[in-house]
């Protein structure tokens, strides 16, 4: 369940979403059991990433010029637990023409425009989804995001920039 398939030349290939606890490098299980609970309300601190062709695409922020667009190993995000892949189905774009796809969507998202509430790894991999597939990511990956939005008056400040 969740693996990813060989296809064929004709179709384009599977695409997950793949959904990870986020961790604090200090406590590193106290974020993964809180998203135990805060799963079952619709809820959680995720990091999540596409996969694809055999890697798995991503974004974060950081101060320099540049796309924030990362590759990696699929299912070994740094600072996070893998918790399920989720499939979103075949791409709409045969294997070769993806990176493509990619680069492009990594011009709109640079480095400098991370923002943890706003624009942030999940809004990403719900626009590389939506771009390959046509699916959008399940709501609940960036609910608690959309919710700190509202709340940011309260955080203190620069939480939500680029380098966080």
């Amino acid at each position: 369940e969740g693996e990813p398939q060989m296809d064929s030349d004709e179709d384009g290939p599977s695409v997950f979403l793949n959904v990870y606890d986020l961790q604090d490098a200090s406590r590193p299980e106290w974020i993964t059991n809180l998203n135990w609970y805060l799963y079952a309300m619709g809820l959680g601190l995720y990091h999540s990433g596409i996969e694809v062709n055999g890697r798995e695409y991503a974004f974060g922020g950081h101060d320099m010029e540049g796309t924030g667009v990362f590759e990696n190993e699929p299912r070994q995000a740094y600072g996070a637990v893998f918790r399920e892949a989720i499939p979103l189905g075949k791409s709409k774009h045969r294997a070769q023409e993806i990176p493509g796809v990619i680069e492009e969507l990594a011009t709109e998202f640079s480095g400098v425009s991370y923002n943890l509430f706003t624009r942030n790894c999940n809004n990403f991999s719900d626009a590389l989804g939506e771009r390959l597939t046509g699916k959008r990511a399940p709501q609940w990956i960036n609910r608690l995001a959309s919710y700190g939005e509202s709340i940011k008056c309260f955080l203190p400040p620069g939480v939500d920039s680029p380098h966080m």
